[in-house]
């Protein structure tokens, strides 16, 4: 959900791809509803920010 002024709006599934790194209509069918779409984006896993701290951490030296 974003402020817009004083009201309240939910993201829509193409704003929820982008921020997940997906491409736009990702999970664009035509028996899925908007709010589902929605929902898959909610359970996604952000694969380039995973991608840049898995690249991050593997070139980290940890002592114990």
């Amino acid at each position: 959900v974003i402020k817009v002024g004083k009201k309240l709006r939910r993201l829509t599934p193409i704003e929820l791809e982008r921020l997940n790194m997906f491409p736009d209509d990702h999970t664009r069918h035509p028996q899925i509803t908007d709010a589902k779409r929605a929902f898959f984006m909610g359970n996604a896993l952000v694969i380039g920010v995973v991608e840049v701290l898995g690249k991050n951490l593997a070139g980290m030296h940890f002592e114990i």
